[in-house]
């Protein structure tokens, strides 16, 4: 938040690119902490795991009631 604030108060336009542009890449190495995406399938074929239906095209761990474990 401190280097958003810090880019965004900025007014010298050379300055500002700079900023911003640091700001963004910071940003992209940031979003890699992130866990977006389809989890039902790597979270469904543990060893544990006999049979799982999870809700179709969801980005959470779905439908946890229909886990059964071996």
């Amino acid at each position: 938040f401190d280097q958003i604030q810090a880019a965004a108060s900025t007014i010298d336009p050379a300055a500002r690119s700079k900023a911003y542009n640091e700001l963004v890449l910071r940003l992209k190495d940031e979003s890699y902490q992130l866990s977006f995406g389809y989890v039902n399938i790597p979270w469904g074929v543990g060893p544990n795991v006999a049979e799982w239906t999870p809700f179709s095209l969801a980005l959470y761990p779905s439908a946890l009631h229909t886990v059964v474990l071996k």
